[in-house]
């Protein structure tokens, strides 16, 4: 006869497989959510910095017209700070299949950004013809 009791029939705790199984998907949750909280901080950026964007074009767009319709000289091309970032942007007259209308087209570059760099941002904008 046994002395003591019980039979042992399972071990208890977890295996080393197990163990690593859990420590690979804990690594993988971990991996993706900070993928994703990166790629939103990215994106928050990008959507910030076009929007000031925007509204520098929005704003040479606005004052190219006023100045247009007081006869004085429209500035070309300028820099600009927006939302504590500094911006440079650009006026060109842009082509119209309509003889009735003037096209004009502003670019904004990042000021820090080289001259032959791709615009963050382009506006058109229309006015009647003379």
């Amino acid at each position: 006869m046994r002395s003591g009791g019980r039979k042992r029939t399972h071990a208890r705790g977890f295996t080393l497989i197990e163990v690593l199984m859990a420590l690979f998907l804990i690594a993988l949750v971990i991996g993706v959510a900070s993928k994703v909280a990166g790629n939103s901080v990215r994106n928050m950026t990008l959507v910030r910095e076009t929007t000031f964007a925007r509204w520098v074009a929005l704003n040479q767009l606005a004052l190219y017209r006023i100045t247009r319709q007081t006869g004085e000289a429209a500035g070309t091309e300028g820099e600009e700070e927006m939302g504590n970032l500094q911006w440079r942007w650009v006026i060109e007259p842009d082509e119209t299949t309509a003889e009735i209308l003037k096209g004009v087209k502003v670019s904004v570059y990042r000021a820090e950004a080289a001259f032959d760099s791709d615009p963050l941002v382009t506006i058109k904008g229309f006015e009647a013809g003379e």
